[in-house]
């Protein structure tokens, strides 16, 4: 609880820089949570596989397929 308040008072009164800085290690853990759940979900998919699913549930079909033309169709 106590990091919960630290964070939120950098997020209120922190300088930009410290705010970026925070926003950046947020958005690299909410992918490790992501990744994480993706390798839960299925075990057997490769490392690419989970690259490619990570990004699907990012960005989208459209967007991942022009990224991965040749990437199969997984569950995101």
């Amino acid at each position: 609880m106590e990091q919960t308040h630290e964070a939120i008072g950098l997020l209120r009164e922190g300088s930009g820089e410290e705010r970026l800085e925070m926003a950046l290690r947020l958005s690299e853990d909410a992918r490790v949570v992501r990744r994480s759940g993706i390798r839960a979900r299925d075990p057997e998919y490769s490392d690419a596989e989970v690259d490619w699913t990570l990004f699907r549930g990012a960005h989208g079909d459209e967007l991942s397929r022009r990224a991965w033309p040749d990437a199969p169709r997984l569950s995101p």
